[in-house]
C-alpha cells in the first residue's frame, strides 16, 4: 500500500512540473521610463545595444515552444512577448536547441534575452544601434 501511495504521489509531482512554466504569456513590467525617441523596428541585439543609445532592462525573457520542432518556429514569438512587457527591443538575443530528459522535450527551441526599452534611440536604425531585424535570424 505504501509502495502505490509513493508511486502515485511521485507520478503527480512529475506531472505537476512537467506543466509548470508552459505559460508563454508576458506579464506587463510597470514603472520604465517615457520613451522620447522609440526604434522604429523591433530590433534583436546579440550583446548589448550602442553605448549611446539609452535603454532600461525590462525583464529576462525565456520562450520555449515546448516540443522537439525548428528554430523558426519559436522565432516568430519572440516580438509579441516582449511588446507584451512593454519592451521593444531585445538584447543579450539567443536561439538555441536545448536538451530536457522528457521524450517529448527531447530537443526544443528555446529563445533567451532580455527584454530592453530603448527610451531613445537618437533616430538610428536597428543595424546603425548594433542590432539586427528578425529576418536575420530567420535566413540562418
Amino acid at each position: 500500500m505504501k509502495f502505490k501511495f509513493a508511486f502515485v504521489a511521485t507520478v503527480a509531482a512529475i506531472a505537476a512540473f512537467s506543466f509548470t512554466g508552459c505559460s508563454n504569456s508576458p506579464k506587463p513590467v510597470t514603472g520604465l521610463p517615457e520613451v522620447t525617441n522609440p526604434p522604429q523596428e523591433f530590433c534583436f541585439f546579440d550583446n548589448t545595444p550602442n553605448s549611446d543609445v539609452e535603454y532600461t532592462v525590462a525583464r529576462k525573457v525565456k520562450i520555449l515552444k515546448g516540443t522537439y520542432g525548428s528554430l523558426n518556429q519559436v522565432l516568430p514569438k519572440v516580438e509579441p512577448f516582449v511588446r507584451g512587457t512593454n519592451g521593444n527591443a531585445i538584447m543579450n538575443f539567443k536561439l538555441a536547441q536545448r536538451f530536457s530528459i522528457w521524450p517529448w522535450r527531447f530537443v526544443s527551441p528555446v529563445a533567451t534575452g532580455k527584454a530592453i526599452l530603448i527610451t531613445d534611440s537618437k533616430g538610428m536604425s536597428c543595424e546603425e544601434m548594433g542590432g539586427h531585424l528578425e529576418e536575420y535570424y530567420a535566413n540562418r
